[in-house]
């Protein structure tokens, strides 16, 4: 799975990939980190600030029929991460942020 960030401000997902939706991020401690359900994740440092962004995709449903695919098809654990790794390009993510404002104190 290949994941973009770009630091941006957009009102459409770019041609070929679909919205997953647009979203608030309050980030009052300047640090995010990106993470995938196996676990794998990096950290990034950003401005204390709240930001907009949004998720854009393509490739899931060739993805999840090619997952089905490699799940009944496999006849060994080698065999089945070999095919799992070499799917991994069909699903693509997009992470668009830009600035909003300021983080609010509470007090």
């Amino acid at each position: 799975m290949l994941v973009e960030l770009s630091a941006e401000a957009v009102t459409e997902a770019a041609e070929g990939y679909t919205s997953a939706g647009t979203y608030k991020l309050e980030c009052p401690s300047g640090q995010l980190a990106l993470g995938s359900p196996t676990g794998q994740a990096i950290a990034l440092e950003i401005e204390p600030e709240v930001y907009g962004a949004m998720v854009t995709h393509q490739g899931r449903t060739a993805m999840a029929a090619r997952h089905r695919e490699i799940l009944h098809g496999a006849d060994s654990a080698t065999e089945l991460r070999e095919s799992a790794n070499s799917a991994a390009e069909l699903e693509k993510y997009r992470i668009s942020i830009w600035r909003t404002g300021r983080v609010l104190d509470d007090e």
